[in-house]
């Protein structure tokens, strides 16, 4: 098979230097990744993923994988970068069945899975890496396609909130998980009922504080980006940077906008998403949030048409961040948000409880209403936001930036050598 044939390729990716980092994260910790990369550099890594929509997961592998190359540790990352309508369809459904939503799966649908994660097999020869880290479960079946994984330990990460699935769609999932060495959860609650891994670890995902998303940027700038945009920066802004999905509640966003309003006509929002080309729920979605909004000024639907150092802008420029999410396995936009000294507003759902310190550095809420009202009290009361946000910014710093989280894989790896 030629490079050009296949479906795991080596994405692209700028050198970096892990020594960037040392003014930002504490010695000890820095110290403590060396050691624990000097102890992994005779192993092979492998990181495998799908690019196919440049989420999160996309977004922490283009950093941690050049990061743990500069530490001497022989890595490599292949990922797809497009997928047929029908297995993108069918893994679509597993990640909703995995969050808790009832599908109707039948033999075709997990044929489609199997025989494109036989594919994928193919391509990862066995006894070529000592460790392979699936992300995801888009290529989680591709492990039980393979006769003998040899010596290769095998480790799945999943990065949703795996909130209740059915007992028949655990029970066929449990058949793909049963060879891994080892099963990444973020939070112990996240665990499948009726299905014990042979190692379970649980650490969060991070982001990166020097990727051109995250880096810091003074008001100015901000406030120059977001006003390319339309935005008027003499009136406050809130602001939800969310893919559009059934998920991430971009409808009661509107809800709780509209209903701050009543208090502060002036008030602006920004929904800052992105669409992949074949999600066919998306423009309902849509089309909803147009409805509830009709009539109203201040609105910016931002659809694909924001990143990099835009988003940033939008999070440093906005008093308040929401995630309304209704499941969220981690919910890398709240710690970029925090990270940018904005306090964040979000739902009272999985990721979002450890990364939002209830009255610290954002709220905990439940419903469209108490939403509206925490929006209101921010907006004006401008020096506790302030405050908010400067807390936020250190929690991030103490617990969710990327080298916490290459500290968390290496360690995993040393003990498991062990």
């Amino acid at each position: 098979m030629s490079d050009n044939d296949a479906l795991l390729k080596s994405p692209h990716f700028a050198p970096r230097s892990f020594q960037d980092y040392r003014s930002i994260i504490s010695d000890d910790l820095f110290f403590e990744i060396i050691d624990l990369a000097a102890q992994l550099r005779s192993q092979r890594l492998l990181y495998i993923n799908s690019n196919q929509n440049k989420g999160g997961v996309y977004e922490h592998l283009v950093s941690l994988i050049p990061l743990l190359q500069d530490l001497g540790v022989s890595v490599t990352w292949k990922a797809i970068s497009a997928v047929p309508d029908d297995f993108y369809q069918v893994t679509k459904a597993i990640y909703n069945a995995i969050q808790g939503i009832d599908f109707d799966f039948d033999a075709n649908d997990w044929a489609i899975y199997e025989e494109f994660n036989s594919r994928i097999a193919r391509e990862i020869q066995a006894g070529d890496w000592d460790f392979v880290l699936v992300q995801d479960h888009q290529m989680l079946a591709s492990l039980s396609q393979i006769d003998d994984k040899g010596k290769t330990q095998w480790l799945w990460q999943s990065h949703s909130e795996t909130h209740e699935p059915s007992a028949s769609f655990v029970s066929k999932i449990a058949q793909y998980l049963q060879p891994y060495d080892c099963v990444i959860l973020y939070l112990p609650e996240y665990a499948f009922k009726d299905f014990t891994p042979k190692r379970l670890a649980t650490f969060t995902i991070a982001i990166d504080p020097l990727s051109a998303k995250n880096r810091d940027m003074t008001m100015a700038r901000a406030q120059q980006i977001i006003a390319e945009f339309g935005v008027d920066v003499a009136r406050p802004l809130i602001t939800q940077v969310a893919r559009i999905d059934l998920w991430k509640d971009i409808p009661g966003v509107v809800d709780a906008w509209l209903k701050a309003r009543q208090a502060i006509p002036e008030l602006q929002l920004a929904l800052v998403g992105a669409v992949s080309p074949n999600n066919v729920h998306a423009q309902a979605i849509i089309d909803e949030v147009l409805e509830k909004a009709r009539g109203q000024t201040g609105l910016f639907l931002l659809i694909n048409q924001v990143e990099g150092e835009n988003t940033k802008a939008f999070q440093v420029s906005s008093t308040v961040i929401l995630q309304k999410s209704i499941r969220e396995g981690f919910g890398l936009a709240v710690s970029e948000a925090l990270w940018s000294g904005t306090p964040v507003i979000g739902s009272n759902v999985g990721g979002i409880k450890v990364q939002v310190i209830d009255g610290m550095c954002g709220y905990l809420i439940n419903d469209p209403d108490e939403c509206a009202q925490r929006i209101v009290e921010l907006i004006r009361d401008r020096r506790k936001a302030e405050d908010m946000g400067r807390f936020g910014r250190e929690h991030v710093r103490k617990h969710f930036l990327l080298p916490r989280l290459i500290r968390d894989e290496l360690r995993l790896m040393v003990d498991m050598l062990a």
